[in-house]
């Protein structure tokens, strides 16, 4: 997208940055409370949060039959966590 030459790079910097953000957010400045939530539960998620990201900033067109597919096989994973540990 802006001719970066090493996109492994660009993503590990946004990914340091990520981190560091919310290290500092969470455990230093005590902004929001540490929530437990299962690491199934966010694998299950997360799928459909990048497509609605990608949806909002107009990277992707919006398809039902997407969505519809995304949420029925997170739908699953989540009952899945939850019942299956």
């Amino acid at each position: 997208m802006y001719n970066w030459p090493f996109p492994i790079t660009l993503t590990m910097i946004h990914m340091a940055f990520c981190s560091s953000l919310t290290v500092l957010l969470i455990k230093v400045f005590k902004f929001v409370e540490l929530v437990s939530v299962s690491r199934e539960m966010l694998k299950a998620l997360m799928p459909v949060a990048v497509y609605s990201i990608g949806v909002l900033l107009n990277k992707e067109s919006f398809k039902s039959e997407t969505m519809t597919n995304m949420l029925s096989i997170s739908f699953a994973a989540r009952l899945n966590s939850t019942h299956g540990e």
